[in-house]
């Protein structure tokens, strides 16, 4: 756990789980980062405490940041976001004012800028903490990549080639390649015509008998 002190009542404490404590006078404020709760403390202690706050969203990100967000009955919105370096963004916005927050997990050095719009954002002011005590924060080591995702099937075999037509083969011993057997249907035998009947042969007309020419007579 370090804790990063920037004044006698303004400090910065980062727990090794990625938990951060706020102390600014006599308030702490700890946003836990695998609860999403918020406590709040006091010094000395509050006889009747209030009890943890839940965060009204958790989202986490694909780059492994978490983002909170809170919100209590004076309207005031918190959004706080834990990175896996353990660097934490806080941005707070009550009524008109905002206030953006940023502070480095490892060595304490912290940003921050309060305005009111429709005021211009100004510039950053840049906090060095005065003292350090605790173990300096180690970020968890990144999760595992995935396992790449298995290869693709193979592509399904060619269709064979089409047969070929009936009586389109080769001819045995003719062309290149591999010869074709050759299939022949047998023809179907014709249906046998009914016999037909010889005609009767027909009668030669009886020729008629020549005239004798007669000879003239003699006188």
């Amino acid at each position: 756990m370090s804790t990063f002190t920037y004044s006698p009542t303004d400090s910065v404490t980062v727990a090794p789980n990625g938990d951060l404590s706020v102390t600014d006078g006599a308030t702490t404020t700890t946003y836990s980062k695998s609860g999403s709760t918020k406590t709040i403390t006091k010094t000395p202690p509050d006889p009747n405490p209030p009890p943890p706050e839940n965060a009204i969203s958790t989202t986490p990100k694909t780059n492994g940041d978490i983002i909170q967000r809170y919100t209590d009955l004076a309207g005031t919105t918190t959004k706080i976001t834990f990175h896996p370096n353990g660097n934490v963004d806080i941005e707070i916005s009550k009524g008109q004012e905002k206030t953006q927050i940023e502070i480095d997990g490892t060595t304490g050095k912290r940003r921050r800028k309060t305005w009111t719009p429709p005021a211009a954002e100004p510039a950053w002011t840049n906090d060095a903490p005065t003292g350090t005590s605790g173990a300096p924060y180690v970020p968890p080591p990144p999760p595992a990549p995935p396992p790449p995702p298995p290869p693709p099937p193979p592509p399904p075999p060619p269709p064979p080639p089409p047969p070929p037509p009936d009586g389109g083969g080769m001819k045995p011993g003719k062309g290149k390649g591999k010869k074709r057997r050759v299939v022949r249907r047998a023809k179907k035998a014709a249906p046998k015509r009914a016999a037909k009947s010889k005609p009767k042969p027909k009668k030669k007309p009886k020729k008629k008998p020549k005239k004798k020419k007669k000879s003239p007579k003699r006188r």
